[in-house]
């Protein structure tokens, strides 16, 4: 291209966050409408990378090309996958517009907000707002990409805005499912016109669920010496011996905007309801954050006193790693013999629709709903 500039821009990771439980059930409603649609592309060959070309573009509409690679060589060699196999979209992100929930919908008790939703959907006004935020979906420029052996792929016409490439392919190693996974938010602007990107590291992801074996924590204590473990709990002077351990992995940045509850607060106040009604459920709470002094004084701070306190200073950790922990606050219930009992994905799922966090411990550990079967924890 004539007076061709590069650029390069560092791909950021992109860590899901949870949704506000208010807007969890539209949110993943609206998902269900907001999956990539297949861009009319026509792909040629060149330098052994497929190369893709977009939507037709606006009249007068000033283009980019875009030039990257996925790269797996931190992850170990066991685990590494065909690169090629990792079915990846590039997609423009659109504002979308916010459904009318009444004033008052944070008051809403769970079950009242389903019912709401439910009627809102089936509505005339609701049929309207799902129809224009699927049509913003619908024309955005969305892009399928294919790498070459190497992981190396080729974009043209990209038209200028924000764009999440998102990628994913799972693979069953020692009789566990991993997620190998490509995430990164890259920002298109029509000052150059061709874009080179950083290599995007594959995030491999192990996929745990309910009635396997817990990895094992490594994790320092307040004073860095110590190792945080469920036998910690089990020696704990004056307390008995629990049956159950919930592992609260969470960072100090989960703090929540003023007039919201603390979700860690609410971790605490699960715990003393929990022993108040017989339930012996020991807590491991596991923090992510880098400084592990200000952590401490948080701790303090705000009292939080039920169970013990284990530090990884930050998120490269092989705790955290072992547990495929890609946000926070994370949660996972385990038997006294390590084995899960409840995962991540059905503590976030669970919490949405319940009352408390001690009503989504109590109800597992007395058989009221079943574990989430493993097939439906892969999505």
């Amino acid at each position: 291209m004539s007076n061709s500039k590069q650029l390069k821009l560092r791909s950021s990771v992109i860590r899901l966050a949870q949704s506000a439980i208010g807007c969890s059930i539209l949110c993943l409603m609206i998902a269900a409408l907001a999956l990539p649609a297949t861009s009319h592309a026509q792909s040629k060959q060149q330098n052994g990378a497929e190369q893709f070309r977009g939507k037709r573009p606006m009249r007068g509409q000033r283009l980019v090309v875009l030039n990257g690679r996925i790269d797996q060589s931190m992850n170990a060699e066991k685990f590494h996958v065909n690169l090629k196999t990792i079915k990846t979209t590039l997609n423009q992100q659109v504002q979308l517009a916010r459904a009318p929930f009444p004033r008052d919908w944070d008051s809403y008790a769970p079950e009242k907000k389903v019912q709401w939703i439910k009627a809102f959907e089936k509505s005339t006004r609701g049929k309207a707002f799902l129809a224009k935020n699927k049509k913003l979906i619908d024309d955005a420029p969305a892009f399928n990409l294919r790498f070459n052996k190497d992981g190396e792929f080729i974009v043209y016409d990209v038209p200028p805005g924000v764009y999440g490439l998102q990628g994913r392919v799972d693979k069953e190693i020692g009789k566990v499912n991993y997620a190998f996974e490509v995430f990164a938010e890259i920002k298109v602007n029509t000052q150059f016109d061709e874009i080179s990107l950083d290599p995007i590291p594959v995030v491999v992801t192990p996929m745990l669920t309910s009635g396997m074996k817990a990895p094992k924590i490594n994790v320092s204590t307040h004073n860095g010496k110590r190792k945080l473990s469920f036998s910690n709990l089990q020696q704990k002077k004056g307390k008995p011996d629990p049956k159950f351990v919930f592992i609260n992995f969470w960072s100090t940045k989960d703090y929540v905007a003023k007039g919201k509850s603390d979700y860690q607060q609410s971790v605490q106040d699960a715990m003393n309801k929990l022993e108040a009604d017989g339930y012996k459920v020991g807590l491991l709470s596991i923090c992510l954050d880098e400084d592990r002094p200000a952590a401490i004084k948080h701790i303090m701070n705000k009292q939080f006193k039920r169970g013990l306190h284990g530090f990884t200073n930050g998120w490269e950790h092989e705790t955290v790693d072992r547990f495929g922990v890609r946000s926070t606050p994370s949660g996972w219930l385990l038997d006294k013999d390590g084995k899960i009992v409840m995962s991540q994905y059905e503590f976030y799922t669970l919490t949405k629709i319940k009352d408390s966090l001690a009503t989504v411990i109590k109800d597992r550990i007395d058989g009221k709903d079943a574990p989430t079967p493993a097939d439906q924890a892969k999505k």
